[in-house]
């Protein structure tokens, strides 16, 4: 992931990305089309909500999958919204700092082996 060039842009996307967009996917994903798909059994709306989600997500793979149905399955044990979210948030958290760390490091190795012209 390429991370925005400004402090106020890479807070901006820690907010946005690691706070609001997971609250706001639980409580579409989980609180109402888990809950309607609910009416079929708890297969069907684990399966039907990880399956939504991960079409919304453009880089879909193995982390939105495995995330769905953690999430739901976080929610169907819990009966708690807050669940989901708290491991939604945590975890997009987790990756964007992780990103951020990494694209540091880059940035630190490449710095330290350019040559410096005086």
């Amino acid at each position: 992931m390429n991370m925005p060039g400004t402090k106020h842009k890479i807070i901006a996307l820690f907010i946005v990305g690691g706070v609001l967009g997971p609250i706001a996917e639980e409580i579409f994903f989980r609180g109402i089309l888990y809950g309607f798909f609910r009416q079929w059994g708890i297969f069907a709306a684990v399966f039907l909500s990880t399956l939504f989600f991960v079409m919304l997500h453009s880089s879909a793979g193995l982390i939105q999958i495995a995330g769905g149905i953690l999430f739901a399955v976080s929610y169907e044990k819990e009966k708690k919204l807050m669940t989901p979210i708290t491991i939604h948030v945590l975890g997009n958290s987790a990756l964007f700092a992780i990103s951020l760390a990494d694209e540091a490091i880059e940035v630190s190795i490449h710095n330290l082996w350019t040559p410096q012209t005086v």
